[in-house]
């Protein structure tokens, strides 16, 4: 059946994701204690570990006991100056990372309303402890450095610390929370280009990136709502019309213009289009339909067992050549070895389109050191996420049961 058929209505069509959703919550559930084995620990940054506990407790994989002992977790890997580490490659760590203590922060946050007296009074001294270490790290007005090595302006960076201090700023009501949060989002908002699209940087090397885009105008949808801001509403509408014209009529994204190697055809992408043309739908404009096709991409993608790619490989000599004239155009942008692990990524998408030996081999070297199998749980992980968080427009989850 061709791709573009399966891109199903919310309510017309919701057995299939309910099929969908069941497989994929099997495989989780079945693999759930793979990054919990303390081989695999230190190769799993905490805030995977808070992503999983919000879909484990959301799709009732566990006990909230079991919950319970995750955070837990997560809150002594929290360092002294209330930061929390990012895994890197190979298992090395950045020990304070403020992309990570904003990304652990706001899923933290979530988990505030259901949990007990002694564990929510834990998790907010934790919260506040992050907060006051991404106020620390504001470089300039709204500007903050990603980690200890890492300072460029970075405008996906500024959006999820500007919304983790949002955040903090409606748990903890302090104005220094709310006035360094809304510095940041105004950075992020007047580095937005004419045509509505969010880049990687706000200064060379720019980096056009469709995976940051569509993450940065989830970060403005979610502080819309939680904090509403006209200039931040307008922004978040012109990047979901930037995204809604590079959408096929299959619900694919068009590629050929992002410059990342990093997220390069990132599957994730597509449930953080799903989430946030679902978002600004919800608030009265027309991006249910493009919602829909991320919806219908994303089953169709899904694979036999249960689980969702790591990367959105389409397998045609078409997308060979956009993706060498990408690989070609980052000569401009970036060093020349990123310019080489670019082109073989996308030959290596082409001739491989699922886990082979040559897998097997290569993609240790070319995603950060973690195995296949691990990306895999973790990206269906995500995906599962994002479709519980909008389980009202999509699917009455009765049916689960």
């Amino acid at each position: 059946m061709a791709s573009h058929k399966l891109a199903m209505n919310y309510h017309r069509n919701t057995g299939g994701v309910a099929s969908a959703l069941n497989s994929a919550l099997k495989f989780v559930s079945e693999h759930f204690e793979h990054t919990l084995y303390p081989l695999n620990s230190f190769r799993v940054s905490p805030d995977y570990y808070v992503l999983i506990a919000s879909v484990a407790w959301s799709a009732k994989l566990a006990s909230l006991s079991g919950i319970c002992r995750i955070l837990r977790f997560v809150l002594k890997r929290q360092n002294e100056n209330g930061s929390w580490p990012e895994i890197l490659a190979f298992g090395r760590s950045e020990e304070n990372s403020v992309v990570f203590t904003a990304s652990v922060g706001c899923k933290l946050v979530d988990f505030t309303e259901v949990l007990d007296d002694n564990l929510k009074a834990e998790v907010l001294k934790g919260l506040e402890r992050a907060a006051r270490f991404v106020v620390s790290c504001e470089i300039e007005d709204g500007w903050f450095k990603k980690s200890e090595n890492v300072s460029l302006d970075t405008i996906n960076v500024n959006a999820l610390c500007s919304l983790f201090l949002i955040k903090c700023y409606n748990l903890f009501g302090r104005s220094e929370f709310r006035s360094v949060s809304l510095r940041g989002v105004k950075r992020v908002v007047r580095a937005q280009s004419r045509d509505g699209e969010l880049l990687y940087y706000t200064r060379k090397p720019r980096t056009p990136s469709m995976f940051y885009h569509v993450l940065t105008v989830n970060f403005l949808t979610q502080f819309h709502d939680e904090y509403p801001q006209a200039e931040v509403l307008r922004s978040a509408i012109r990047g979901g019309l930037w995204v809604k014209r590079r959408q096929t009529s299959s619900g694919r994204l068009l590629w050929r213009h992002s410059l990342d190697h990093w997220s390069y055809r990132k599957f994730v992408t597509y449930p953080l289009a799903m989430e946030m043309f679902a978002r600004l739908s919800k608030l009265g404009y027309p991006f249910e339909r493009a919602s829909e096709k991320a919806l219908g991409y994303i089953l169709h993608s899904q694979t036999a067992d249960g689980s969702f790619p790591v990367q959105d490989s389409i397998g045609s000599l078409n997308a060979f050549v956009n993706d060498v004239r990408n690989a070609v155009s980052l000569i401009h942008e970036m060093p020349p070895s990123w310019f080489l692990l670019s082109l073989f990524r996308s030959a290596r998408m082409v001739l491989y389109r699922t886990k082979g030996p040559f897998d097997l081999f290569f993609y240790p070297l070319l995603n950060a050191g973690r195995g296949y199998f691990q990306d895999r749980l973790l990206s269906t992980v995500e995906t599962v996420d994002q479709l519980i968080r909008h389980a009202d427009a999509i699917i009455d989850y009765k049916m689960l049961k």
